[in-house]
């Protein structure tokens, strides 16, 4: 239930955020300009989105974590995206952005990403939950859900499809997908 709850959460929140107008302008400015690598501006923005936020009682950026070398051996440390502090709550959602045109490259670096902070030392920190947030271009939901089956599987790290979400960002051409 409370995991339900903060995927009610992350899903309000960033569909909030992707309705607002000047991020629909600028992203059919990046579409129009045939931009790439803007996975950067959208973390700035995101930032600034959760800083004037009530309901949020704080955020970090880029937060460094020790991975637990029995589920991660390659590597000791993680940063994640963003770590949000709903109010009223004890602990924290982590959130990690993914920007990537193509939906299925999108979906698999947003299962890698989860898979990376599911390898964070758990008893050590207050991370409740693990969101993924990703814009790519616009498919049929659907196709989203089947690459999030499939890479999910593939990569063994599987996603509740009731926790997933797919939702059109205006009349953009981009879509976000949060799981």
């Amino acid at each position: 239930m409370a995991l339900k709850k903060d995927f009610e959460f992350i899903a309000s929140l960033s569909s909030d955020f992707f309705q607002r107008a000047h991020i629909k302008k600028t992203l059919k400015a990046i579409n129009d300009s045939e931009m790439t690598g803007w996975e950067k501006w959208l973390q700035i923005e995101l930032a600034a989105f959760l800083e004037a936020r009530d309901d949020i009682k704080a955020w970090w950026r880029e937060s460094s974590y020790e991975m637990d070398k029995r589920l991660v051996e390659s590597r000791k440390r993680c940063a994640v995206d963003f770590l949000v502090h709903q109010k009223w709550k004890q602990s924290h959602m982590a959130l990690e952005l993914k920007q990537v045109n193509s939906p299925t490259a999108c979906v698999q670096g947003m299962i890698r990403d989860k898979k990376k902070i599911d390898g964070i030392k758990s008893a050590k920190y207050d991370i409740r939950s693990v969101w993924c947030v990703g814009v790519h271009r616009a498919v049929d939901p659907a196709e989203v859900a089947r690459l999030v089956a499939y890479y999910g599987s593939k990569l063994n790290s599987p996603v509740n499809p009731k926790l997933l979400s797919t939702e059109r960002i205006g009349y953009s051409p981009y879509m976000f997908t949060i799981f």
